[in-house]
């Protein structure tokens, strides 16, 4: 029968892994399955190497034992610009109620010498309140960290460099009483007869000083107006409606008979002379109107808020916080009588452009909103921002020039068409599909992602409007991945975006004992999006089964985009180089200087130890070219081996109708031996050699049990040498290495799955097929 022949080259496999698409339209340079591969932004695949501990790594104990690590938090952050120093960035690490310090401008962040807070004793600072098994969220401004979480207040943590001490500060949120107590709505909203005595009559003389009435005042109308109610009390208060000022003659003299000719109709008079607690509302209340009266009253009634802000954020000078699950109800309650407003969808915002971090906390309008003269909010106040549908937020985001607000059950934005403003903003709703995760959320220049129970969302701004439009990222790549994480395994996700490299990548857990409540920042597998390529790929860090001495991930660490590096600097005058005593030495100063980071990231390693013994923290990262996760890793000397595979797409030519044969496959792939090594017996070998297993799989089979082929070795040096002596390089010429292969079977349809060989690497640049086919159907 004729034979039509076709040549076909692969050589930009850059589409990373795809999951959605048919088996007939599969797209090129993709794969339908894959792990522990690179992907490089040139078409080359290489394999991963091994996970361990950085370079000179220190493991610190932190204080939480097999017993107490089980529930505890673990939470990482990068301060920059420390204490207003842009050459300082400090890392902070939170194990439980601790948290730890480490320099993130050296090499080996986690190194000894890169511990700070050695001033201090002991060297990590408690949490104050938390119970540590919440996370910690946390932001910047002005040199210092604000910290918050669900079980405590806000606190903002200031560096000493030259004592070398952290020091923490409780932030007191407060606000302006904008609620009042509102007792009397249920009773009459108009004119009010109450007895002074009762607590319901106290609760109203405190609106009154809330609205601005002073206590001369109150006095004065209350005795203009003696008699008896129909209830049986002895005299008339001022209601909720009126405003004071309106009663003063023209000798500016407070008239009661001139105040109640106004018309005040049914709106309350404006509130909020008193500056309150955000979260212990009844216990400032009263205060204030003891103070006033200089007399120990009994509760006035009102709320105490015990939910607490999970999220804070930096943004237009300001700090803003949220996410606080509100355990005050938003209804009347007669038999309390006040009114409760429920702080669950509150943001908090501070004052702008704190001169100093100690009005972080004033989330108020400078001006009172009940004086005479000067009662406006300006463009510089706190205030409150209320999301009455958002629900639970997870986490504030600032993106350009916005603040996004990721609920549980939405997005939303917040912006001003000039910068934020406590007079101009806007709250636009950005997507009505809310995030699974707070720590997926990550911010990547200009852009959002987060992990929602569908996918994988990027929030993008449109080029005319500016606002944000939010997208599925997976719904057409990698949809069904996605959606056999678990529910646990979504919840507890970590993200971060490395801008060296351009990728955001989550850390989460997909074994099938995973519960997301006992370890739920143990970590094994790690997704990667390459923002510029707009491909996914996927990494499987090993711990060994059972092996309760094993390190596992916990987290990333991101890193400060350059390093420091000390040396000593020749002092020289007029280009002449200055030198001291009889050997001439040279005269040096120490210096440093900025090196470029390859890389923004690196990972929280967790060792645990048997027993009472205490775990230790470190940091990892993937350099260890024997292709072992955690090789010489405490009681994992020997490493844990993991595979690196792709599989690719089917291959139709355009024709799903005709068998094709392959005929000869041709592979590229990059020398990886450099030197000849001591292989440990005196003879030579290569310092790093490489494999590829390579299998045909014809007509979609899913299963050996269909038509795979033979697996063999497709990487081989095609001309003979002769080993070297140990030490020198190994010359072969060429450093891509190209392989013809006689492929057998046929079908309609061919993919090709290549695998590694352990303790091997494989560097994969591209390959090429001859076909043929029948000319007829």
């Amino acid at each position: 029968m004729p034979q039509a022949e076709q040549h076909k080259e692969y050589l930009t496999f850059v589409q990373g892994l795809i999951t959605e698409a048919s088996p007939l339209t599969f797209p090129e340079n993709a794969s339908v399955d894959e792990d522990n591969f690179i992907l490089n932004r040139d078409g080359s695949r290489r394999r991963r190497k091994g996970m361990t501990y950085e370079q000179s790594a220190f493991k610190q104990s932190f204080g939480l034992n097999a017993s107490t690590v089980p529930n505890a938090s673990l939470s990482t952050y990068k301060w920059d610009n420390v204490d207003g120093d842009p050459s300082l960035t400090i890392g902070i690490i939170q194990t439980g109620q601790f948290l730890w310090f480490i320099d993130l401008t050296k090499s080996s962040p986690s190194a000894a010498a890169s511990q700070l807070n050695q001033g201090s004793s002991p060297v990590y600072m408690t949490i104050p309140e938390t119970s540590g098994n919440t996370v910690l969220d946390y932001a910047t401004i002005n040199g210092e960290v604000v910290i918050t979480c669900t079980d405590m207040q806000p606190y903002r943590i200031k560096y000493n460099s030259t004592s070398d001490v952290f020091t923490s500060t409780l932030i007191e949120l407060e606000v302006r009483d904008i609620w009042g107590t509102d007792s009397e709505q249920e009773v009459d909203s108009l004119t009010i007869c109450i007895d002074p005595n009762s607590n319901t009559g106290l609760n109203h003389i405190y609106n009154l000083h809330n609205q601005g009435w002073t206590k001369a005042h109150i006095i004065t109308y209350y005795a203009a107006y003696p008699g008896t109610c129909a209830s049986g009390y002895s005299g008339y208060y001022p209601n909720d409606t009126m405003i004071w000022t309106y009663g003063k003659n023209s000798s500016d003299v407070f008239s009661p008979s001139l105040l109640r000719k106004q018309d005040f109709g049914t709106t309350f008079a404006p509130k909020g002379r008193n500056i309150m607690s955000f979260f212990d509302r009844d216990a400032d209340r009263t205060a204030w109107i003891n103070e006033l009266y200089g007399t120990a009253y009994g509760s006035i009634g009102g709320e105490t808020e015990e939910g607490r802000f999970a999220t804070v954020a930096a943004y237009a000078g300001r700090i803003f916080y949220a996410g606080l699950q509100s355990s005050v109800p938003d209804t009347f309650d007669p038999t309390l009588r006040y009114y409760a407003p429920t702080s669950t969808g509150v943001v908090l915002f501070s004052q702008a452009n704190l001169s100093k971090n100690d009005d972080a906390g004033k989330c108020y309008q400078e001006a009172d909103p009940t004086a005479e003269i000067i009662a406006d909010i300006v463009d510089t106040d706190g205030g409150t921002i209320v999301i009455p549908e958002s629900g639970n937020i997870l986490k504030l985001l600032p993106i350009g020039n916005s603040l996004v607000v990721v609920a549980e059950n939405g997005v939303w934005q917040v912006s001003g068409a000039e910068g934020f403003k406590a007079t101009n903003y806007e709250i636009t709703k950005v997507s009505s599909v809310g995030a699974t995760s707070a720590r997926s959320i990550v911010s990547a220049e200009g852009v959002g992602f987060y992990w929602s129970s569908g996918g994988i969302y990027v929030l993008t701004p449109n080029d005319q409007t500016g606002r944000l439009v939010a997208q599925n990222l997976t719904e057409t790549t990698i949809q069904t991945f996605y959606s056999e994480i678990s529910s646990p395994g979504r919840e507890h996700a970590v993200g971060d975006y490395d801008e060296a490299t351009k990728k955001v990548a989550w850390l989460y857990n997909d074994t099938s004992a995973y519960d997301g409540i006992t370890n739920r920042q143990m970590f094994n597998r790690e997704l990667i999006f390459d923002t510029v390529l707009g491909a996914f790929y996927t990494s499987t860090i090993n711990d060994r089964a059972n092996d309760t001495e094993s390190p596992y991930l916990a987290g990333y660490m991101p890193l400060a985009n350059y390093t420091l590096t000390e040396f000593l600097d020749p002092v020289t005058v007029a280009g002449v180089a200055v030198t001291e005593g009889a050997g001439a030495n040279p005269v040096t100063v120490p210096d440093t200087a900025r090196t470029a980071a390859v890389t923004d990231r690196k990972y929280l390693v967790i060792k645990p130890n048997s027993g009472t013994t205490d775990y230790q923290y470190t940091l990892g990262e993937f350099t260890k070219t024997s292709f072992l996760d955690w090789e010489n890793a405490g009681e994992t000397e020997d490493g844990i081996s993991y595979e690196s595979y792709i599989v690719t797409g089917h291959e139709l030519l355009g024709d799903s109708a005709r068998d094709k044969q392959g005929r000869y496959l041709t592979m590229h792939f990059g020398r990886t031996e450099n030197n000849w090594v001591d292989d440990g017996s005196g003879n030579s070998e290569f310092d790093f050699p490489s494999s590829c297993n390579l299998q045909t799989r014809w007509e979609w089979s899913d299963s050996s049990a269909g038509r795979w082929g033979n697996t063999f070795q497709a990487y081989r040096f095609v001309r003979p040498f002769i080993p070297g002596a140990i030490g020198t390089a190994f010359d072969y010429g060429q450093e891509v290495i190209t392989t013809k292969n006689k492929i057998r079977g046929k079908g309609k349809a061919l993919s090709f799955k290549l695998s590694s060989e352990a303790g091997k690497d494989m560097y994969v640049l591209g390959w090429a097929i001859s076909y043929t086919g029948t000319t007829r159907v």
